[in-house]
Order: C-alpha cells, then sequence, then structure tokens
C-alpha cells in the first residue's frame, strides 16, 4: 500500500467516497430524551453544542472526529451522563454551527473549544476527543493546561511519525478531500448508509444514521483542517495533563512505534484495543470503556 492511501485509510476511514445523484440533507438532529441543545458565541463565531446535563455534575467535553458532529459520541455519552455533565459541541463547518470561509486549521479548532469551555463556566472539564478532536485536546493541553483535569486521545493522528512525508503528499491529501467534500454533497441517505455499512461493519444501526447525517452537514471549505494536524510526537514530554492514548489495533510494528513515542512523557499512558480500528468507541465499545474508566476513577468535581 503506497503511503497517501495508507494515509487515507489511517485517518478518515469513516470519510465518504461515493456519491449519487440525489442529495440527502438533514436538517433536525435527533436529540436523545432529556438532553438539550443550545448556542454560544466564541471565537467571533456562533459554535453549536449538546448537552446531557444542568451543570450539577463534574463536566466532561467530547471532541468529534474530522466530518463528525456532536452526536457521534451519542453511546459514549450515554455511559457517561450518570456521573458526568456532557458537553458535545459541533465544530466550525460541522453539523449546526457557523462556517467561515476561512480559519480551519488546529488553532482556530483549539480556540474554539476554549471559547466554548469558557462561555460555559465549565470548571476543570474531562476532554475526550477522537482523531483530530484527540489533536485539538493536546493543544489545549499544551496552550491551556489550567483548562483540563484529565484527557483521554482516541486514536489521535500523528502520534509515532507526522502524516505526510512530503508537501507532495499533503497537496494529493488536500485535492482528494476536497473532492471527497463534494461527493458527500451529492449522496443520498441509501448510499451514505451503505458507505457506513461496508466501511465500518461493527458499528450500529443508530450510529451509521447519525454518521451518515454528519457527513452531509460539513461543509466544504473544511478540507485544509487536515493537512494542519500536527505531529505529537515531539509534545508529548511537555503534557503535564494526565492524559490516555487510546489507539487502534495495528501491526506489531506500527504497535511498538506508537509506544515508543510516548517513552519519556511521564503524564501520557497509551493502549491499543484489540480488534478496533479508526472508531475505537464505536467498534470495541466496552473494551474501550474499561479502560477509559480505569483511567477516569471516580468523577471529581475540581
Amino acid at each position: 500500500m503506497d503511503g497517501f492511501k495508507q494515509i487515507v485509510l489511517s485517518i478518515l476511514a469513516a470519510v465518504l467516497v461515493t456519491s449519487c445523484s440525489k442529495p440527502y440533507t438533514c436538517n433536525t438532529p435527533g436529540i436523545p430524551y432529556g438532553w438539550k441543545d443550545g448556542d454560544v458565541t466564541a471565537n467571533g463565531i456562533r459554535l453549536h453544542y449538546y448537552r446531557t446535563g444542568d451543570g450539577t455534575k463534574p463536566p466532561m467535553v467530547l471532541l468529534h472526529g474530522y466530518t463528525d458532529a456532536g452526536l457521534c459520541w451519542t453511546d459514549l455519552a450515554h455511559e457517561f451522563e450518570k456521573d458526568y455533565d456532557v458537553i458535545m459541541m459541533d465544530y466550525r463547518g460541522h453539523g449546526f454551527s457557523d462556517a467561515p470561509l476561512t480559519g480551519y486549521k488546529t488553532e482556530d479548532y483549539t480556540a474554539d473549544a476554549v471559547g466554548l469551555i469558557e462561555a460555559l463556566k465549565l470548571p476543570k472539564p474531562i476532554i475526550i476527543g477522537h482523531s483530530m478532536g484527540g489533536s485539538i485536546a493536546a493543544q489545549i493541553i499544551l496552550t491551556r493546561p489550567d483548562i483540563p483535569q484529565k484527557a483521554v486521545l482516541i486514536d489521535p493522528p500523528g502520534v509515532s511519525k507526522p502524516l505526510f512525508a512530503t508537501e507532495a503528499d499533503k497537496q494529493k491529501a488536500l485535492t482528494w478531500f476536497k473532492n471527497d467534500l463534494q461527493f458527500q454533497h451529492n449522496a443520498s441517505l441509501t448510499t451514505l448508509l451503505k458507505e457506513a455499512a461496508k466501511r465500518h461493519p461493527q458499528i450500529s444501526a443508530a450510529c451509521r444514521q447519525r454518521w451518515a447525517d454528519s457527513k452531509v452537514q460539513t461543509k466544504p471549505q473544511i478540507a485544509e483542517t487536515v493537512i494542519n494536524l500536527p505531529y505529537l510526537r515531539n509534545d508529548f514530554p511537555k503534557f503535564t495533563t494526565p492524559t490516555l492514548i487510546l489507539k487502534a489495533d495495528a501491526d506489531e510494528k506500527t504497535k511498538q512505534e506508537e509506544l515508543d513515542a510516548v517513552k519519556g512523557a511521564p503524564n501520557v499512558t497509551l493502549v491499543h484495543i484489540a480488534g478496533a480500528g479508526h472508531l475505537v468507541h464505536l467498534e470495541q465499545p466496552e473494551a474501550l470503556l474499561s479502560d477509559l474508566r480505569k483511567f477516569l476513577g471516580k468523577p471529581t468535581a475540581q
């Protein structure tokens, strides 16, 4: 497998690569009973979020992956809503948040997440991020270590090596992602659900529906996001926040490279989840929850 294909499959297995002549639109999110949604203005834009609680429990902030949306976290949020006030944001250009024409670098998303946390006055939240959400969580740890109580990065890119070996690889990826985002907006619901089943046979029908909804909510201008995700290896020793990295299963060589990447980082623990692909929390939820609960311990307000 050449380098570019490996990058595409390992980072964004969830991204759609097919199209159809009948577009599908999703205008109303399916919010579970008892939850609420709302908006804050942060970093100069309107950001949409979902919330399971009323602020009386310790806060937990969930940061979704590229082309996903806040409600893609529904299953995990249900697992923790008894003990935590779980907040799931839609990024700029994703879900029901604003979509400015520019501003899709990791630092922009990080400023948005920090702005939402501050706007909602969330004291020392647990921060959990999947894929690019893990990249954003890492930047919060580095730039605002006063914010998170603990952090969990679920299959973040750039753990042991940079995402792109050359500038040519980066530009090739950018073209691919731009084309793919156009394909998403020309797809029918039937096509999207079939694609979800083909790519993620381990996830539930409900997860496939949320996957489809999130894909049609994304805006074309987010394409530059992926080529700007950071290389994390050199940053791990700087982490002062207790951090758990839950990685997808991999061959023994890759596993060892990723374990080596966090050596010398006393606040970082890395665990591989057997049988999991990129959607670790949806493909192997029981194994992930076991490691996650051990790491988080008893919920504590700060």
